[in-house]
């Protein structure tokens, strides 16, 4: 098996069980990968995203960016839909890892489910750190333009 998939496999089975979940390799492999940032974002706030799919995300994200946006939108149409506890233990995971480990784009990752959350306060802070890291981590910069603009979540 390619690493790659032992990746995957590792991931996504600590996205399924964030309370035992292994946050500081997650934080480590998102902070490396802008395919499995998005992956874990994703299926963060959709609990209906299955492995394979995961994994073609990872593997193939511009052949898979039509899907990605689709499931994006559902979910923020439908706020109620969202997992508030999985997103929670996600986010304060990376929140705390990327504190510890001065990572830009755990961090931003944590803004951004903050934002999903709407515990706008905390993803600014969280967002505005990511980007003393990193001024180029795009995520963050969304983050805040949008808590700016007054853009909430499934708003």
């Amino acid at each position: 098996m390619s690493d790659i998939n032992i990746t995957i496999n590792n991931i996504w089975h600590d996205l399924q069980n964030p309370e035992r979940a292994s946050l500081a390799d997650l934080a480590e492999t998102i902070n490396h990968s802008y395919a499995m940032r998005d992956a874990v974002l994703l299926s963060t706030v959709d609990d209906t995203l299955d492995r394979d799919t995961f994994a073609r995300i990872v593997k193939d994200p511009h052949g898979t960016k039509d899907e990605m946006d689709s499931r994006l939108t559902r979910a923020y149409h439908h706020p109620d839909s969202i997992p508030r506890i999985r997103v929670q233990r996600i986010a304060d995971g990376l929140a705390e890892e990327g504190t510890r480990r001065h990572l830009a784009h755990p961090l931003a990752s944590a803004a951004y489910l903050h934002w999903v959350l709407g515990d706008y306060q905390i993803a600014v802070d969280l967002a505005n750190t990511a980007l003393q890291i990193d001024e180029d981590t795009s995520l963050a910069a969304i983050v805040v333009s949008a808590i700016c603009h007054g853009i909430g979540w499934g708003r």
